[in-house]
């Protein structure tokens, strides 16, 4: 066979196969082009530069001002001049976010954020430093702004107060320090998660039905946390304030708040507030100073240096399940204009206070409480009942009634009238008093003594050192018995000692 032709037909062949397995003729697209993102849709935020937000010089100079709605935040720190705002909002609707810069102010310049024109509403100032401004450091009050959000903020050195917000707003999760007051709100308003320190004034001022929780107000020059009616303070810390530690208007709640070392009261209230699972020590002139109608529960008093635990000059405190102890005074005392107290004293441990633990005037109850080792136990006027409670180791007598009209019973009175020798146990000054069902053991100089005539004496108990009954003429006494072994009583009204 020819070799030539053997050669062109193989590489005929392999010319058909490469045509076959070749694929496509015509070649695949090329890479789409990328599109690309304005400015605008990377960041729709509007930044304060002189550009967007010039400032000027009319009659609320500034820096920069804000004139229309919108999200606007910094691209960098401002540093104030003299006679002028940082920035200046003058519309509704605005969110500044200072994107973690620092408003940096100088003496004489004007707020750090200014909100100027009146009726505003709809702003918010969030995550910045404001400082060392000539007056405050954020003020969105101007005459009726509202709805406003101050929010992670860090403020401090400012002349006036640090952060001021109009009706309805919230301050949340700033610190404050160093300013002329701390942080002021107007009704409705809320600040919550707050921390104020060395304000040169009041450390969180809330106006009428604010709330205001779980702040930490220390070292200001003026009451720590002072509000309008209506409002309710809780779960704060609020420590070494001159004035008082928290002050509130009529029908307020304070709730679960420590008071320590207030230069006056810990806690004071007007009328027909609720003191409730507070702790509040160290006060100067008066633990809790409440006013008429109050109710105190289940919280602590102590350690005052210069006054009673609770104090009240008005009718109608209730105080129950408190234990008040280790106040340089009174461990509770009511002096009221009227020298009627209306005072409810149930289930308290009232103990080692510098004075009676409890010292109160007329329409007194004192129920189920325990009145240890003060100086005296109570020292009560008129038309009082005592009832159910353990009164042990007081210096002076356990129970004093210096009026008329009065009930003690089913007390139990022991180791009380240790040095003086006119204390007893119970002590009567007056006339109408009915002593009756109480068990007195070891109070040194005497069991019950009756100084005046017209008092009722019965069923009483008196024990070991001091278990004798004195009372003078026109008295009606039931007979004292002395009970011996297999002793029956045929008089179910006769005091007994043993």
């Amino acid at each position: 066979m020819d070799r030539s032709k053997i050669v062109l037909g193989g590489v005929a062949a392999m010319a058909v196969a490469a045509l076959l397995f070749a694929g496509p003729l015509d070649p695949p697209a090329g890479p789409v082009a990328p599109t690309f993102k304005t400015l605008t849709e990377v960041e729709p935020r509007i930044a304060i530069n002189g550009t967007n937000t010039p400032g000027d010089s009319d009659a609320t100079p500034s820096l920069f001002k804000i004139t229309q709605p919108g999200s606007y935040y910094l691209t960098g720190n401002i540093a104030g001049v003299v006679g002028k705002h940082g920035i200046e909002i003058a519309s509704n609707g605005v969110t500044l976010d200072l994107n973690g810069f620092d408003l940096m102010g100088i003496v004489s310049s004007l707020d750090g954020v200014s909100a100027t024109l009146a009726n505003l509403t709809n702003i918010a100032v969030v995550n910045g430093s404001v400082r060392n401004w000539g007056d405050k450091g954020v003020d969105l009050v101007s005459p009726n702004v509202t709805n406003c959000r101050i929010e992670g903020l860090l403020v401090s050195g400012n002349a006036s107060t640090g952060i001021a917000a109009g009706t309805g707003s919230t301050v949340s999760n700033c610190a404050v320090r160093f300013s002329g007051s701390g942080i002021s709100v107007s009704e409705g308003s809320s600040v919550m998660g707050c921390s104020v320190r060395s304000s040169n004034g009041i450390g969180i001022f809330a106006s009428s039905n604010c709330t205001v929780s779980s702040c930490v107000v220390n070292d200001s020059s003026s009451n720590g946390i002072l509000t309008s009616f209506g409002c309710t303070v809780s779960d704060c810390s609020v420590r070494s304030n001159t004035g008082n530690g928290i002050s509130v208007g009529d029908g307020c709640f304070i709730r679960c708040c420590t008071v320590v070392s207030s230069t006056l009261a810990g806690i004071f209230t007007t009328a027909n507030c609720s003191i409730t699972g507070c702790n509040v020590t160290g006060s100067q002139s008066s633990g809790i100073l409440a006013g008429p109608r109050c109710v105190i529960l289940q919280s602590a008093v102590s350690g005052t240096s210069a006054g009673p635990g609770i104090l009240a000059t008005s009718e109608g405190l209730r105080i129950e399940g408190c234990s008040i102890n280790n106040n340089s005074t009174f461990g509770v005392t009511v002096d009221t204009a009227s020298n009627i107290a209306e005072l409810a004293v149930v289930n308290c441990t009232i103990q080692s206070n510098g004075s009676a633990g409890i010292s109160s005037e007329a329409s007194t109850q004192v129920l189920d409480s325990v009145i240890a080792s003060n100086a005296s136990g109570m020292i009560l006027t008129g038309s009082c009942l005592v009832r159910g409670c353990t009164i042990n180791s007081n210096t002076d007598s356990g129970i004093e009634l210096t009026g008329n009209a009065n009930v003690v019973m089913n007390n139990t009175l022991s180791s009380n009238a240790v040095t003086l020798a006119t204390s007893a146990g119970i002590l009567v000054q007056g006339t109408d008093n009915t002593i009756d069902a109480n068990r007195l053991f070891s109070n040194v100089q005497g069991g019950i003594k009756v100084n005046t005539s017209g008092n009722l004496v019965l069923r009483n108990y008196l024990a070991r050192t001091g278990a004798t009954i004195t009372v003078v003429a026109g008295n009606a006494v039931a007979q004292t018995l002395l009970p011996g072994n297999g002793f029956i009583s045929t008089d179910p009204n006769a005091n007994l000692t043993y």
